[in-house]
């Protein structure tokens, strides 16, 4: 995402669309979690002046690179150290409380990101999954018994270390995917639930 053209002056370079050196194109859309903000940047003596979504952000600079786990940017004289963390075509963002995923795109890759559907994530909350891959070394309920919050469901060994996972809350026991003595690997289903009142 950083480049630099010298040990203390930063480049932009993005993921997804191409801020260069000079300021070809100087026009960028940036997506910081849900928010979609316009940023123009201008190369100035030691940094860049930024405007967002119209609004002036006076100069900007960045002492960052990648493999660097946090970054020093000044925006109109204001420090901040920034925690700044890869996570697939961005980076996961965090400053005192905030913790935000930022992508940075050209104009046309941005209208194209906008078009591309979110994946929803299963729903996975009536079901058990292995949380490592292991082998079951018992199975502590039954189909159709009802389980408390906290009560042990199934033991997994990995490592050579057992693991007891317990009822996050009350539930029947609607199916056993797996018996005992099945090596499973992560994220694997060992029961189902029936979700009780």
């Amino acid at each position: 995402m950083i480049r630099r053209r010298s040990t203390r002056e930063p480049l932009g370079e993005t993921t997804g669309g191409n801020l260069h050196v000079g300021g070809v194109p100087k026009v960028l859309e940036l997506f910081l979690g849900d928010e979609r903000i316009a940023v123009e940047a201008e190369p100035v003596d030691g940094g860049f002046a930024v405007t967002a979504d119209g609004d002036d952000l006076g100069a900007v600079t960045l002492d960052w690179r990648r493999g660097v786990a946090l970054a020093r940017l000044t925006i109109d004289g204001t420090v901040r150290s920034i925690r700044v963390d890869p996570v697939g075509a961005g980076y996961r963002l965090r400053h005192r409380g905030l913790d935000l995923v930022a992508k940075v795109y050209s104009p046309r890759v941005a209208e194209l990101a906008a078009l591309m559907p979110v994946k929803e994530a299963p729903d996975t909350s009536n079901l058990l999954l292995c949380p490592m891959p292991g082998l079951i070394v018992s199975l502590m309920v039954k189909e159709g018994e009802t389980v408390q919050a906290g009560q042990p469901l199934a033991i997994v060994e990995a490592m050579k270390m057992e693991n007891v996972l317990r009822a996050e809350r009350q539930a029947t026991v609607k199916r056993l995917a797996v018996e005992e003595g099945d090596s499973l690997a992560v994220d694997e289903t060992i029961m189902e639930f029936e979700t009780t009142a």
